[in-house]
């Protein structure tokens, strides 16, 4: 029983990060987008974190996946 609890809380995290990392993707390039109209320069500012965390969340993935990095 506990490895179909292990499944499902696998599952839902791996959901809730892909999730995540569509919402802040989806959301950096709306800021960019919306501050070439010469208005902002923190909705840039916002692009660049939405990026940001993309990439933090990559590289930990990658940290997870890769065996050697964990040993």
């Amino acid at each position: 029983m506990s490895e179909v609890i292990n499944f499902f809380v696998v599952l839902a995290c791996a959901v809730g990060i892909a999730s995540g990392m569509s919402i802040l993707y989806a959301t950096g390039v709306r800021l960019w987008i919306n501050s070439e109209n010469g208005e902002a320069a923190a909705k840039r500012v916002g692009a660049f974190v939405c990026f940001g965390a993309c990439i933090v969340l990559i590289i930990f993935a990658l940290y997870l996946i890769i065996p050697v990095f964990h040993q």
